[in-house]
């Protein structure tokens, strides 16, 4: 992930990375660690609006093998650390966050065995750390790698619509990964009109919470007005996934998604589309 986090990061950011071999093995979801990994970094850069440091160090801590997480950011009072766990709680503006990325990767440390613990002080930064079982040197072959290969696309062109400039970089440099030609935009306005003047798209994938007038779901609707054969993908971290699926005729993605269920869902979106025509 070094890559995509130097260049997703703000430039006033350093990332420092501080690995040790030691560390040992762990049992966990690949995509999920990642997508965890990447939640705690779009927290810490928000904590740093004027810059700082973060780092991402393992280290073996007894019989568990921890990442860590640190910046010196704006940090945690009392309250807010006992809040930060609770699904929905955001200390962001609105637009800015769902309030569902910690209790997420909350839940998959609790899935994999394992704990979250947070240390902070206001004004004095972050420092999450997670921590696994740790495998013995007995117990580490690795699962079988899956032999499917992720079908992405060819000419199609897809227009990403997100606020957020990390998760914007890792939606578009995933699809381009994938094959796709990708266009990028911040808000609902600047969606329809890059719509009307740099079209032909083959899909729109779309944040749910965005700033401006028009949401992610008030866009597709608009959309399934004006171009009633493109699809649009929605992804949220909210939990009315059923409405949000109404809205857009497909079903969302959660976020956190993984490149395999970003691959899974622009595939399946752009096929369907096609079939329907």
């Amino acid at each position: 992930m070094e890559g995509l986090l130097s260049i997703a990061l703000d430039e006033s950011i350093m990332l420092h990375l501080e690995l040790d071999p030691a560390a040992g093995h762990v049992r966990a979801d690949a995509a999920q660690l990642e997508a965890s990994i990447m939640n705690l970094c779009i927290n810490a850069r928000d904590a740093m609006p004027d810059g700082g440091r973060l780092t991402i160090s393992t280290a073996r801590s007894g019989d568990d093998t921890e990442v860590r997480i640190s910046d010196d950011g704006f940090g945690m009072d009392v309250e807010t650390r006992a809040k930060a766990f609770e699904p929905f709680f955001t200390t962001k503006p609105f637009g800015k966050g769902s309030g569902l990325g910690l209790s997420t990767v909350y839940g998959f440390m609790r899935q994999s065995g394992g704990r979250i613990d947070i240390e902070s002080e206001p004004e004095a930064g972050t420092t999450i750390s997670l921590s696994f079982p740790r495998l013995a040197s007995s117990d580490t072959s690795p699962e079988p790698v899956q032999s499917t290969m992720l079908q992405g696309g060819g000419r199609e062109r897809i227009l990403v619509v997100e606020d957020d400039p990390m998760v914007r970089d890792f939606a578009a440099g995933t699809l381009a990964s994938l094959g796709y030609s990708v266009s990028c935009v911040e808000n609902a306005a600047e969606a329809l009109q890059t719509l009307e003047t740099d079209g032909p798209f083959d899909l729109v994938f779309s944040d749910v919470v965005m700033p401006g007038p028009l949401d992610g779901r008030a866009m597709a609707s608009e959309i399934r007005v004006r171009y009633p054969k493109l699809p649009v993908v929605l992804a949220t971290g909210y939990a009315d996934i059923d409405g949000i699926g109404a809205a857009s005729r497909l079903s969302p993605l959660a976020k956190p998604y993984s490149r395999r269920q970003l691959a899974e869902a622009m595939r399946e979106a752009i096929d369907a589309s096609r079939d329907d025509g």
